[in-house]
């Protein structure tokens, strides 16, 4: 758990109005602790040209020190424009020693 860094993830989607029109688009990840508090969220806007068959969003979470999330298992819950569509988990394990 010290060497976590940051949490990052990222999500393509194919453009269902390929050649019909452009539009602005949000994701936004909600990280939610071991504990079900949630620790925060972070966003990625991006703007969708008609030309565009696929998006890519991104985001990331922690600090450049590390130690950034305790052990247990996190989860992030995605929204595209507010809409809830799907939901990550992830592990983060205590250090067993070494290098």
């Amino acid at each position: 758990m010290s060497k976590v860094l940051f949490v990052g993830w990222e999500v393509s989607f194919e453009n269902r109005l390929y050649q019909l029109e452009p539009g602005q688009y949000r994701v936004d990840a909600e990280y939610i602790g071991p504990n079900g508090r949630t620790l925060g969220s972070v966003n990625d806007f991006q703007s969708v040209s008609k030309g565009m068959r696929t998006v890519t969003f991104s985001g990331r979470v922690g600090n450049s020190r590390g130690g950034a999330f305790a052990s247990g298992t996190y989860t992030v819950k995605f929204y595209l424009n507010g809409q809830y569509f799907g939901t990550k988990n992830f592990e983060v394990v205590t250090d067993a020693g070494g290098p």
